[in-house]
């Protein structure tokens, strides 16, 4: 029967898999960008590079170098091993050499594995109906899970949390010299990947490991050595490729500028410029994410951060309710596995404790209900958010409220306390016999509960809230959704009050498996965190990229599974004699109504965030693969990976002149506001001037889940975005681009038309206009005044410079009258003169102006001093 269950389990996981990922790989013509899929083009250039170009220049090492001139090349990354590349590099060997392709057979192999190691690591600790709603909840979360699935590179994060307990799972219940081997190269190609998740990995399987051969020493020596025998191995390789590439003193100045730029950088500028001279001198890649990890550290931004960055995509709502029914089956599960624990009452004495834990009970679901009737805290929508965390504190009785909401939180607790005592015993007389800690666990989970209500609105962040109401679209949903969280409320207690008797021993028994593989992540994620704060927030939090999903994911799905265990167990009971039919009828009611409630939610939440983030970001590629662009170079503001491998030429990224679009007149020319050579990079970035003129420009809206909530086309709420660069339109260099009088004129030849306004291309001009270069006295234009006879003579004196010495031609001379009011009026223009005559008996103040030109573009209008003409020839001087 157990065989059976896990084969239908596994073919619907299986069928799920198959259905998600088929749909997103169709509907995006086998190339689905959500938030970020660059590291796909990443693994597939490194494929590349490492197949067509010399070895023993980048010692396999990755080559970032996005180029197919092979003097571009290499231009390595460094800082860790890339094993997810040398996947890459045997597909692409045996013919995925598309980006497709390479998704494709990826997402089938690998990422099936991952499933399909998650789904049979929770059946062993658990049981297959648990696994089965684990690998369910992350098929359907779309921003933290099925996004990451189809990026290449991250969907080996996966792959190696569960091959890596699979393996210490496999050890401690049959150790054999197969599973040995398999464990250390395991631990091999783990430690030949990201440090950073190297370490969450090592210590969410030390705990694990800890916990599995508790009192078996001798075991877990061996089982040590194996791993560590793997991980040694793989270090040795990568530190052989980074010591023959910069030196022993090159790796140990890498490594302590990559830990000291993600933790300290922003407060070193000598650092960071160190930094740039060292990796420039050994052509290193280095992203410039440089911050202050003290301000990440302490217990305050440590939970922030959870909440933030790992609760708030589920909506506090969500999140509301499945921590209330955690809390509850962690209850249920620790007294099952500690034993009930208490104070043993007397017959004399249990009727007179029942009143007394019954009155505790009301007066603490009085508070839970005041909170939850105030207003809508619950979605983390409270108006207030400039109370401080004490003030809020202060707020959470229900005397705060009006009447109304006073009256509306003492009749639902005290409807809230008289189902309990139906659902949980017989009689009331009977609560006397609960024990007395359950009684003040109850109590604290309703107070607790009060205050994260009132508190989440300062717990998250507030521009999610257009997302939080898009999920209440009508009145009555307010009414549904605090009827879910009050059932989520009423089932934990009975769960800490009588967990034993609602939940079969086997549900019990699963849900205790779990926890383990809860507290070791959760330790090894707190671990890694404190170690690199700074690192954690730059290279994954701020993407809303995460490790850690694997443990609230299944911390989220084992407390859904709950409700089924629940509602199954007490379907069961309903046939036991001497029960009240209404305490199992109540929880198959309140756990089938809050299963299809969760349900229904998070299957809407996915929806609207399919709407916001729609995954065919990148649906540009089509337009760079044909021609004029096929074979061009870029500029970009995004990563110039997935252009180049497009467009089959090299690409440089710049985050400021596309932004800025700012041209400057210097001493020397025209110098434009960019970074030019910040991410250039190529070998021969210094001997290659082609680089400082590419040929178009792509602009794409850089796509964040913050952006896409505060879009107003999407949440028509009368909220202004408050985040720049919502539309390619909208970029200062395509706006500058459709002004007559720009510098660089450049031309708009591609948008996009899905009526998003997601990315332009821009024709770039290069054609710079020509300028007026100083004098000895520091202006640019200067006129002689000589009269005689025939009249004055007015000599325009200037010098013609540009700086791609091109040929002055058609400059335009021309001469103003400036009246009284110090306002000009044109007199006379002329082209290609240096002088005009005025009649003898002219009098008053001109002024001259210069407006040099090439055979191709104007230059800026450069003017003189403005000369009062005297009344006689005597007074008259050059000027």
């Amino acid at each position: 029967m157990k065989n059976r269950s896990y084969l239908v389990c596994l073919f619907l996981v299986a069928a799920t898999y198959f259905s998600v990922f088929g749909t997103l790989l169709v509907c995006t013509d086998g190339l689905p960008y959500v938030l970020d899929n660059n590291e796909s083009y990443s693994s597939l250039w490194h494929a590349y590079n490492l197949r067509n170009f010399d070895f023993w220049q980048s010692f396999g090492l990755a080559d970032e170098a996005c180029s197919p001139d092979p003097k571009a090349h290499p231009y390595l990354h460094t800082h860790q091993g890339n094993f997810p590349r040398l996947f890459a590099f045997a597909i692409y060997c045996l013919g995925a050499r598309t980006i497709e392709s390479q998704i494709v057979v990826t997402t089938f192999t690998i990422g099936l594995a991952t499933i399909f190691m998650g789904f049979h690591f929770f059946s062993r600790i658990a049981n297959p109906f648990l696994a089965l709603t684990v690998c369910l909840f992350m098929m359907t979360d779309y921003v933290q899970f099925v996004q990451w699935q189809v990026v290449t590179y991250r969907v080996w994060h996966g792959f190696f949390v569960f091959s890596s307990v699979l393996c210490l799972q496999a050890l401690a219940e049959k150790p054999g010299r197969f599973r040995s081997i398999l464990t250390a190269i395991n631990f091999a190609c783990l430690f030949y990947f990201e440090m950073v998740f190297v370490f969450f990995v090592t210590c969410l399987s030390v705990a694990y490991a800890l916990y599995l051969f508790w009192g078996k020493w001798r075991v877990l020596g061996r089982v040590a050595l194996c791993c560590a025998g793997g991980a040694c191995l793989s270090v040795a390789i990568l530190s052989c490729q980074l010591i023959a590439l910069m030196g022993v003193d090159g790796v140990i100045q890498d490594a302590r500028f990559t830990f000291a730029s993600r933790n300290r950088g922003q407060a070193d500028e000598q650092l960071i410029e160190a930094m740039g001279e060292f990796y420039d001198r050994h052509r290193i890649v280095c992203w410039p994410n440089y911050t202050d990890g003290s301000q990440f550290l302490g217990l305050r931004p440590f939970i922030k951060a959870l909440l933030v960055y790992h609760f708030q995509p589920a909506t506090p709502l969500f999140t509301l309710i499945v921590l209330i029914l955690g809390i509850g089956w962690i209850q249920a599960v620790g007294w099952y596995r500690l034993g009930v624990g208490g104070i043993r009452m007397t017959t004399h004495s249990h009727r007179a404790f029942a009143c007394t834990a019954l009155l505790a009970l009301f007066a603490c679901a009085a508070l839970f209900f005041a909170a939850l009737c105030r207003d809508d805290s619950y979605l983390g929508l409270a108006g207030d958010t400039n109370l401080t965390a004490k003030q809020r504190l202060e707020t959470i009785g229900f005397w705060a409220g009006s009447k109304t909401q006073t009256v509306a939180a003492l009749f639902f607790a005290a409807l809230f306390c008289l189902i309990l005592v139906c659902v949980t015993v017989r009689d009331w007389k009977h609560l006397g016999y609960v024990r007395l800690r359950r009684w003040i666990m109850a109590c604290a989970l309703l107070v607790a509960s009060a205050c994260f209500i009132r508190l989440q609105p300062r717990l998250y962040q507030g521009h999610w809230q257009s997302l939080w109401q898009a999920m209440q679209p009508c009145w009555w949903c307010a009414i549904l959704f605090r009827g879910g969280v009050s059932m989520a409320m009423l089932l934990a207690i009975v769960l800490a009050l009588r967990g034993k008797r609602w939940l079969s021993t086997s549900s019990l028994a699963s849900l205790t498996g779990v926890v383990p593989f809860l507290l070791s992540g959760t330790f090894a994620y707190t671990a890694v965190y404190h170690l690199s704060p700074g690192y954690m927030h730059t290279g994954y939090l701020h993407r809303n990229l995460t490790f850690y999903y694997f443990v609230t994911g299944t911390f989220f799905s084992s407390s859904i599974y709950l409700l089924f265990a629940l509602a199954r167990s007490a379907f069961q009971r309903q046939q036991t004699s001497g029960c009240v039919p209404l305490g199992p009828l109540t929880i198959v009611a309140t756990a089938s109504a809050s299963v299809i409630l969760l349900g229904t939610y998070w299957l809407s939440l996915q929806r609207v965030y399919w709407r916001i983030l729609p995954p065919d970001h990148f649906s540009f590629v089509e337009v760079l693969r044909r021609p004029p662009f096929r074979g061009a170079t870029f500029l970009t503001n995004t990563y110039a990976l997935p252009i180049a491998w497009e467009t089959k030429n090299w690409v440089r990224t710049d985050i400021r002149y596309p932004y800025l679009g700012e041209c400057q007149l210097t001493e020397n020319g025209y110098v434009l506001d960019q970074d030019a050579g910040k991410y250039l990079w190529y070998a021969d970035r210094r001997s290659n001037p082609a680089y400082a003129r590419p040929e178009y420009c792509l602009l794409v809206v850089q796509r964040v889940l913050k952006s896409g909530l505060l879009n107003k086309e999407i949440f028509s709420n009368g909220q202004t975005p408050n985040v720049a660069f919502q539309q390619a339109s909208r970029f200062p260099l395509v706006v500058k681009s459709q002004r007559s009088d720009a510098v660089l004129r450049h031309q708009l030849v591609a948008m996009d038309d899905s009526g998003r306004d997601r990315w332009a291309i821009l024709k770039m001009d290069w054609d710079f206009p020509p300028y007026l270069q100083r004098d000895e006295s520091g202006k640019r234009v200067r006129l002689s005044l000589v009269g005689d006879s025939s009249g004055w003579r007015i000599q325009v004196l200037y010098r013609y410079a540009h700086q791609d010495g091109k040929p002055e031609a058609n400059t335009i001379v021309r001469l103003y009258r400036v009246k009284a009011d110090k306002t000009r009026s044109l007199w006379k223009e002329a082209t290609g003169v240096t002088h005009f005559i005025v009649s003898p008996a002219f009098r008053g103040t001109i002024q001259v102006s210069v407006t040099p030109a090439t055979a191709t573009k104007k230059g800026e209008e450069f003017f003189s001093e403005a000369v009062t003409i005297p009344d006689s020839l005597a007074d008259s001087a050059s000027r």
